[in-house]
């Protein structure tokens, strides 16, 4: 218990998920949240002279079914793991124990914690001061690493908050407690009570949000002199803000952001002028995202009834669209052209489509290779998506007139789509990239190398060598018996096994004058004598690790995959972009098509 409390004091805000054996287990008020959070059992251990203390748990293998949940509810989760085999423990020694990741609602990247079709953003709100009259926000998405930041007018806020949906909210200490012993209506009380309407809010000590250091640290991050290099400002009340998440990710997921890096996303200065605000309760009303009638579901909504995107990506950025309309004339005419390029070519809509629908998540999909946490089946799904991408390419240049579909010599449109082509000349299949990885993968890989194939014959000779020897133990033996028949003219030699010393040469005695020097007798019965030699021991490792040093190899080459995909992780990430802007327009010319709308005059 000792153990426990030491760790327990280290995170005092999160619940902390103790393992101990099979279990993970709660104690004191922990347990008594995850009881009534989980519905599981609450018991109570004695602890002698002080009485009895709550205590809950479930096993191991539940944690899958459980975490989520936890999040869901809105806490943040200690995970702690046993960090050494307690069979190698000697004596009353305790096994050693440490927290290995925390988990929140704002810093999720597991997939199966994680709603496909919706962005789970971590937000940072900066008060700059008790009557300022702009908040400066910034959210950043762990699973994808897009990162936004913008100064908006204090009276917008609920707005923005509605249009972003933040998992989870930090702000500066000072703020968070001014807003909870506001006896008068104060901006903090104001600013605290809109957050807490809409995420958990986390406070983030008063250091994080102070503007020089921040400056300094940002700039550190992005290798930049000022953040005039990233079309931001250095005064900005965003500064601060954009500080204070990447710290609070960088502390709850250490070494997470430097891995990030790699791909070269910086941030995005978002423009508020440039959309339409809509308030939480307009939102509601027009159940552009939740329906007014509690348990409608999805379907009930704007974005239910008109969503026919073909991937997750493109279901997130539709949501986000529908929440921040534009309002620029110009922009919303040339979404409209693209749409209409794409009504006026059937051919070319429906190829787009086809092929976007056989393209799996590549945004969520780049930053798990960027965390080095991408399965072997998220590399073949990589494999697969970017194998569709010239498809999608040629849908869209035929659609906007420039290249003719295949059963016309031309084809002019009757409008100009230069947003088309301008997405499409984003969209970059990668093709090294994926004759690499269709060459490296098999057609379906398994989960992890102990479960089966991942990596193809050929792309390691010494992998082929270890799995030929794993796999045909007998045909090896064969062969290695036939080889040292034909070499010492013993038609009759053997190789056999025993527990002793494993395997061997068995030669009669009629024929022990024509054993070789580098033979080494090592046992003499009546009618044979049984011999060892360097190279038989040598293939006896081999077969007899060969299946852990395949696994290993394999694992050690799928790592050096990974790599290489993370150096794509930039071009990844923007062919994500353009394909989920690509499926939404495409999504909006299915609409149109299917119940006969036309163009709206501005």
């Amino acid at each position: 218990m000792k153990q426990y409390l030491e760790l327990k004091e280290g995170h005092p805000d999160e619940v902390l998920f103790f393992r101990m054996g099979d279990f993970y287990e709660m104690f004191f008020e922990d347990a008594e949240l995850v009881a009534r959070v989980l519905g599981i059992a609450l018991t109570s251990r004695s602890s002698g002279a002080d009485g009895a203390y709550a205590m809950a748990g479930f096993p191991h293998h539940a944690l899958d079914r459980y975490l989520p949940r936890m999040i869901a509810a809105g806490h943040r989760v200690a995970i702690c793991e046993q960090t050494e085999d307690p069979a190698s423990v000697r004596g009353k020694r305790i096994v050693r124990r440490e927290v290995i990741e925390v988990v929140t609602p704002g810093t999720l990247t597991d997939e199966k914690m994680l709603d496909e079709r919706k962005s789970n953003f971590l937000l940072g709100v900066h008060l700059p001061r008790r009557n300022a009259k702009v908040v400066g926000m910034a959210w950043f998405e762990a699973s994808s690493g897009r990162f936004r930041v913008a100064e908006v007018p204090f009276g917008e806020l609920t707005s923005e908050l509605n249009r972003i949906g933040p998992a989870e909210v930090v702000v500066a200490d000072r703020v968070y407690d001014e807003g909870l012993e506001a006896e008068e209506p104060t901006l903090s009380g104001q600013l605290i009570t809109a957050l807490k309407e809409a995420a958990p809010v986390t406070p983030v000590g008063d250091w994080a949000f102070r503007g020089k250091a921040a400056l300094e640290r940002l700039c550190e991050r992005f290798g930049v002199a000022t953040l005039a290099g990233l079309g931001l400002s250095d005064k900005a009340a965003y500064v601060p803000a954009a500080h204070a998440v990447l710290h609070y990710v960088s502390e709850m997921k250490p070494g997470y952001l430097d891995r990030l890096d790699r791909f070269g996303r910086g941030v995005e200065l978002y423009q508020p002028e440039a959309h339409l605000a809509l308030d939480p309760a307009t939102a509601r009303c027009l159940e552009i995202t939740r329906p007014l009638r509690e348990g409608g579901g999805r379907e009930a909504t704007l974005l239910g009834a008109i969503d026919r995107t073909q991937t997750a990506m493109g279901t997130r950025l539709l949501r986000e669209w529908l929440l921040a309309p534009l309002r620029e004339e110009q922009a919303i005419a040339r979404r409209q052209d693209a749409v209409q390029a794409l009504i006026e070519c059937p051919a070319a809509h429906e190829a787009l489509s086809k092929s976007l629908r056989e393209v799996y998540d590549l945004e969520r999909l780049a930053a798990r290779a960027a965390g080095g946490r991408a399965s072997p089946r998220d590399l073949a799904a990589l494999r697969d998506s970017l194998a569709r991408l010239p498809k999608v390419q040629a849908a869209v240049r035929q659609a906007a007139g420039e290249q003719a579909p295949e059963d016309q010599v031309s084809f002019l449109p009757e409008v100009e789509a230069p947003l088309l082509l301008e997405v499409c000349a984003r969209l970059e299949p990668l093709a090294p990239l994926q004759a690499k990885l269709a060459q490296v993968l098999v057609e379906r890989p398994a989960a992890s190398p102990r479960e089966g194939r991942i990596l193809a014959d050929g792309v390691s000779p010494e992998l082929d060598r270890l799995r030929a020897a794993t796999e045909d133990v007998a045909g090896t033996l064969r062969a290695f018996q036939e080889r040292e028949a034909s070499k010492t003219g013993i038609g009759s030699l053997k190789i056999g096994f025993n527990k002793v010393f494993g395997y061997y040469i068995e030669v009669t005695q009629a024929h022990k004058d024509k054993v070789p020097e580098r033979y080494v007798r090592k046992q003499t019965l009546k009618h044979t004598e049984r011999f060892l030699t360097p190279e038989l021991k040598e293939l006896e490792g081999e077969i007899l690790t060969a299946r852990e040093r395949s696994e290993q190899l394999e694992s050690e080459l799928l790592g050096t995959l990974r790599e290489e995909v993370s150096e794509a992780g930039a071009q990844i990430l923007a062919t994500a972009a353009a394909a989920a802007e690509l499926d939404v327009l495409g999504s909006f010319a299915t609409l149109a098509r299917e119940r006969g709308y036309v163009r709206p005059r501005l």
